[in-house]
């Protein structure tokens, strides 16, 4: 029998090592999305050689992502899983960088194919939630090959900016779901019900699109709606680029008034934060008090 102080050092090696293959993980996502973002720009400007070098990059670092998320599995469906996504991305970055660009739609349709395979697995691990989910990322999946196989003669760079743009999704969407993994969502959401920032938010957002509406109307530097939602947010954020101006009275009264609740956004958000990691402290004490006991 192992011993509590034996366990206990488990334990934190355990969370040490998970920590390691979070922060690893996340860096070659985040890469991905840089190379993909950057390839994306090749292809879209030039169409030449050095896209297809930061295809390869890109895929590759997704596919390294994916294999320190082998490590950290636990159901052997899982790692299975994990690991076939490896072998597959790397496989898929080596056939982009030697390939055609004509002949990237092959590509494309593998990706789509990998996807239906990925939530073939996740239905194997009778997960009820994620049914739903999986219907809807399958017949996405089969709408991507059907448009592949549509376009795939007549644009070619058309299905490289697609592919490239769902690499980029996928990388994003991971590294959102590690760094909120971290979280204990239902105490956030509790503080975020205490501080009102639901409330503070969607009042912000809605004096935004109004102010957008009258400053698009009033002001002669702002000729679009655009215009005046850039302006709006550059205030809110208090960046303030300076390339439009309200020269209207209306329009400085609006600014002041979006420049408030823009300043006490900021201090809400920081309240959330200190309060957060206040919670977790007091949290921690209690269960250290409790072990004692």
């Amino acid at each position: 029998m192992k011993t509590e102080d034996e366990i206990l050092k488990e334990t934190k090696k355990q969370k040490r090592r998970n920590a390691f293959l979070d922060i690893s993980g996340s860096i070659f996502l985040l890469l991905s999305l840089i190379f993909s973002l950057t390839a994306l720009m090749r292809i879209l400007k030039e169409g030449n050689i050095a896209a297809k070098a930061f295809y390869l990059v890109a895929f590759v670092s997704f596919a390294l992502a994916k294999f320190i998320a082998f490590f950290k599995a636990k159901k052997k469906i899982e790692k299975a899983r994990t690991l076939t996504l490896f072998i597959y991305l790397t496989l898929l970055a080596l056939a982009i960088f030697f390939l055609p660009i004509e002949y990237l739609f092959i590509s494309l349709i593998a990706f789509a194919v990998s996807i239906i395979i990925n939530r073939v697995f996740k239905f194997f691990r009778k997960e009820n939630k994620m049914i739903a989910f999986g219907i809807i990322a399958i017949i996405f999946a089969l709408l991507i090959i059907v448009v592949a196989v549509l376009i795939s003669t007549t644009e070619p760079f058309l299905i490289a900016t697609v592919l490239t743009t769902i690499l980029m999704y996928l990388s994003f969407s991971e590294i959102f779901a590690l760094s909120f993994a971290q979280l204990r969502l239902k105490l956030l959401l509790k503080i975020v019900r205490k501080t009102y920032v639901g409330e503070i938010t969607f009042a912000l957002l809605t004096m935004i699109i109004a102010s957008s509406l009258i400053l698009s109307y009033l002001e002669p530097s702002m000729e679009n709606l655009g215009d005046a939602f850039w302006y709006c947010f550059a205030v809110v954020t208090t960046i303030g680029f300076g390339d439009f101006a309200a020269v209207t009275w209306v329009g400085r009264i609006l600014t002041v008034i979006l420049g408030l609740f823009g300043i006490i956004l900021v201090a809400v958000i920081t309240s959330i934060i200190v309060n957060f990691y206040n919670e977790i402290s007091l949290t921690n004490t209690e269960k250290k008090r409790e072990k004692n006991d």
